[in-house]
This record gives structure tokens, sequence and C-alpha cells, in this order.
């Protein structure tokens, strides 16, 4: 039985605070499926706990069991009733296809020269993410490696802040966040900015608090734009942008090699 079918079987029992989660989860599936029981929660306003006793309601053993529950219904394409013809191969390839094209509309070339001009020269670059942008974090640095550049992912929910914290005023942090309201990540460009690091974010929202922590702002488009179908994944146009960003990084640094 899908998460659906168990709120429409339990629906009878919710409180208040029941249905203020699951008309968020109506409202905002794709933000659930990237998000943490913690930024759920504060994004809907209401406790951790409050968003483990609803998915127990639903009969999961917890909420990473609903999670992962719900998150098959959304990339399924099934979820809120989906026109199945909009889950076509031709229709899913333009979404992607469209959304990786407005790159070069919303990417500002000289903030990403800019990042290469500080990248150049860092002390130590880290990146920054979680969850699905952690995945971005990993890849970016992963990609660094094969333009012999050196670069750490930052991933952990713990060390995220700490290793902020510990920040140089010559270092460069780069911080993925698709929204820019993940709490974790905003404590963190926080720690980053008051030891005057460099700090860099990458995002989707132009009006994300985390900007004004930011000396370097890249917006990339979403395919929310182009779709309100909820089964797409950002990572691709995360990792469409590392690809360009490695790409100028690796032309900089054969010039420099080559004085």
């Amino acid at each position: 039985m899908n998460p659906s079918d168990r709120i429409k079987l339990n629906k009878h029992k919710f409180t208040k605070t029941d249905y203020k989660i699951y008309q968020y989860l109506q409202a905002n599936p794709n933000k659930v499926v990237h998000g943490n029981v913690y930024e759920i929660a504060d994004w809907i306003g209401v406790s951790r706990t409050a968003i483990i006793r609803f998915a127990k309601k639903l009969d999961y053993v917890g909420f990473s069991e609903f999670k992962y529950d719900f998150s098959r219904l959304v990339h399924s394409g099934n979820f809120n009733n989906d026109d199945p013809k909009e889950t076509s191969i031709d229709y899913i390839v333009d979404i992607y296809q469209r959304s990786i094209s407005a790159i070069k509309d919303t990417l500002n070339e000289k903030a990403l020269q800019k990042l290469v001009d500080r990248l150049v020269i860092a002390n130590k670059v880290k990146i920054f993410g979680l969850n699905r942008t952690g995945l971005a974090a990993k890849q970016l640095r992963q990609r660094f490696h094969k333009i012999d550049f050196d670069g750490e992912a930052v991933t952990d929910y713990i060390l995220i802040p700490e290793v902020a914290r510990q920040g140089h005023e010559k270092d460069v942090h780069i911080f993925f966040s698709t929204l820019g309201e993940t709490p974790i990540i905003m404590e963190a460009i926080e720690n980053s900015y008051r030891r005057n690091v460099f700090t860099v974010v990458v995002t989707m929202n132009r009006d994300s608090k985390m900007l004004k922590y930011a000396k370097l702002a890249l917006f990339l488009p979403s395919t929310d734009t182009f779709s309100s179908r909820y089964f797409f994944d950002l990572q691709v146009i995360n990792f469409t942008f590392i690809e360009i960003l490695v790409s100028y990084l690796g032309r900089r640094l054969s010039e420099t090699q080559s004085e």
C-alpha cells in the first residue's frame, strides 16, 4: 500500500498537526523528497516528533520508512494523479533538455570567472552539501581530482557547521543548496562568513536568505520552471554546472602552467 492509500485509510485519525503535515506533503512533494526530518519539520513549522508520529499513524515503523515509500511514489510520476502520458521518454527528455539549456540564461559567466579566479589562489577549498546536494558536493570533489585540483567535500550533518567554523580568509567555501533554505547549511555559511571566508552559494532560489552571507552567488534553473511534475531530479542541473565549472577551471590551470 503506497503512502497516498495509507493517508486515505487513516485520514479520519488526523489531528490539526497531522493535517498541516498532510497539506504540506500535497503542496510540496519535491521538497519533502529532498529534505530530511529536521528540515521538513522546520519548513512545516512542526516538531520532529510530530513528523515521526505522522509516519507511525500511517503504519510505518518510522520516518525513514515513510520517506522511502513517499519518494518512490513521487518519482514514479503517479503522485497527485499525474497524467501517465507525461511520463513518456520524449516528455522527460524534453524537460531535462530545456532545464539544462536554461543554464545559459541563469548562470552569469562573470560570476563563474570570479569563482575560478578565487579557486586558483585559494589556500583550501571546502564544498558543502547535504543529502541530495551532498551528492553534488562529492561529484565536484571527484571532478576536481580529474584536473589535479584539491578540494574537500563536507557532507556530514555534524561536521558541516564545524568545518565551516574553521575556515580562513584565504579559503573558498562552496555551498550547494537547491532552495537555499536548509538550516544546517545556513548555519554553516554564517560560520564561514564570520571567519571572512570567500563564500559561494550555488542555488536555484534567488530569494534565498543565504545570499546575504555569500560573497558570490551562482544561480541555476529548476526543472519546476518547465514542469509541475515531481519526479524530476535536480541533480542533472547541478552536475551540468559542475562540468561547466571544471571545464573553466581546467582551462585556467592549463594556462597558468604554460606561463
